[in-house]
């Protein structure tokens, strides 16, 4: 018997889960805006899931610091 496709591959076992997976669900992230994924460890609480990361929840309150740019200027033409 002869070895998988997947394990005979130059880049090796480890990528053989290495495809995009357009079929998952998606949102919108309430902190950054951008969107984020269905994930496994959210499949009891997908309804109840707001934010895309850590980091976004806890920075939830705060506002961006990166932004457009416009920021810096009119920052800048208050000195």
């Amino acid at each position: 018997m002869s070895a998988p496709s997947w394990l005979s591959s130059p880049s090796g076992p480890c990528h053989a889960m290495a495809h995009r997976k357009p079929h998952l669900p998606t949102k919108l992230c309430r902190g950054c805006g951008r969107p984020f994924a269905w994930r496994r460890k959210w499949a009891r609480v997908w309804a109840e899931v707001v934010w895309c990361s850590d980091r976004c929840r806890r920075s939830r309150g705060r506002p961006q610091e990166a932004g457009d740019g416009d920021e810096g200027e009119a920052k800048a033409g208050a000195r």
